[in-house]
């Protein structure tokens, strides 16, 4: 079966690639929250979810990956404080420990929305101040590299496809064709310089 390599119309049609998905392999897809459940999640961390996260929760609570050791591709309504907390503890020794040579400024610009690769040091995190083609950018951070030179997606429907086709063993060369912003930190840097901001 050929990998669906056309990038999908949105996040909830990213997502369904794993909810149809003959062999699902390394991820299982919760059901759909409830509204309630979504709302006791946003009054205890304390701010109202990105409006396209919720839109995914609606449909499905969090996209798990099963492999040992790792976390959710996607957070869910049980799991996105446990996600944020196993950024910030890590988090906040390298800021201790690299001061005014952090990679970036951590806070409540960017919301971790999930983990990647099966080690559980690599994140996925959601830039709220800045929208590109009408989306929120995701930044990827691996503390197991903290020097790499900062990478990610144009929106969290391209993050969704990425992890879909990583899942499915698609060829490196492909990848890096379908997702230069994630492969080449220039392009970006490129695509940031280029983003609008939110105030």
């Amino acid at each position: 079966m050929a990998l669906p390599l056309e990038r999908p119309a949105d996040a909830v049609a990213a997502l369904e690639l794993f909810a149809t998905s003959p062999k699902p392999g390394s991820f299982r897809l919760r059901k759909a929250a409830t509204e309630a459940a979504i709302l006791a999640r946003e009054e205890k961390l304390g701010t109202r979810l990105p409006e396209e996260l919720r839109e995914l929760l609606l449909e499905h609570d969090g996209l798990r990956e099963t492999l040992v050791g790792s976390g959710d591709y996607l957070g869910g309504t049980t799991t996105l404080s446990g996600l944020r907390r196993r950024f910030r503890t890590p988090w906040v020794e390298l800021a201790e420990e690299l001061g005014e040579e952090v990679p970036f400024r951590f806070g409540r610009r960017y919301f971790v929305i999930g983990m990647f690769g099966g080690t559980g040091h690599a994140f996925a995190l959601l830039d709220q101040k800045r929208r590109v083609e009408g989306g929120h950018p995701v930044l990827c951070f691996d503390f197991d590299d903290v020097e790499a030179p900062l990478t990610g997606f144009p929106s969290l429907t391209d993050y969704l496809h990425w992890v879909f086709l990583v899942a499915k063993g698609a060829p490196a060369r492909t990848l890096e064709k379908r997702f230069p912003e994630r492969y080449r930190p220039a392009a970006f840097k490129k695509m940031l310089a280029g983003a609008e901001r939110v105030t």
